[in-house]
């Protein structure tokens, strides 16, 4: 049987480690964010010669187009999942990194408290 007492240290512990939790969330969803941008502004820089094509396809409708559409689109949306799986491994890794770094602050402010 747990007493108020016994409890209180652990119930601190729990809180100092919830906030590790959430701080790790916000930095990793602000990092997977910022991949998804950068993702963007690859992909479209990669593909702006396949985009040009494509307009010239549909702008010129006398004849057969110049370019397979459908393996084109496939192409981009084969990189866009590949950029956001790149993105999402980023925002998990960073997020992990700093959830540990923030516990690990709060735990060594603990001991310097403790020590005083």
């Amino acid at each position: 049987m747990t007493t108020k007492y016994a409890a209180a240290p652990t119930r601190v512990w729990l809180g100092r480690l919830a906030l590790a939790l959430v701080g790790g969330l916000a930095v990793g969803l602000l990092t997977y964010l910022a991949a998804r941008g950068v993702a963007g502004a690859l992909l479209l820089g990669q593909q702006q010669t396949l985009l040009s094509d494509m307009s010239g396809v549909l702008g010129n409708l006398d004849g057969p187009p110049s370019v397979n559409l459908r393996a084109a689109r496939k192409a981009i949306q084969a990189l866009e999942a590949q950029y956001a799986q790149i993105s999402a491994l980023v925002g998990l890794v960073v997020g992990t990194i700093g959830s540990i770094v923030i516990y690990v602050r709060l735990e060594r402010r603990v001991k310097i408290a403790e020590n005083r």
